[in-house]
């Protein structure tokens, strides 16, 4: 990005201003990720798989 959101310091890290601007941003973006990751993890636990097999007897 080659923009300072923080400054460091010997033993102490400050938000620049630009740091506290983004922060509300990059929340969005993990609250977004999040949903992502549940949303598929959802969709992986309650599809129905089909894979062709029959449970009938004999030939079919």
């Amino acid at each position: 990005m080659s923009v300072k959101l923080f400054e460091r310091g010997p033993n102490h890290i400050v938000l620049t201003t630009t740091g506290i601007f983004a922060i509300p941003k990059f929340k969005e973006i993990l609250n977004i990720h999040q949903e992502i990751v549940k949303d598929i993890k959802d969709y992986d636990t309650n599809k129905t798989i089909i894979n062709g097999l029959s449970c009938a007897q004999g030939a079919i």
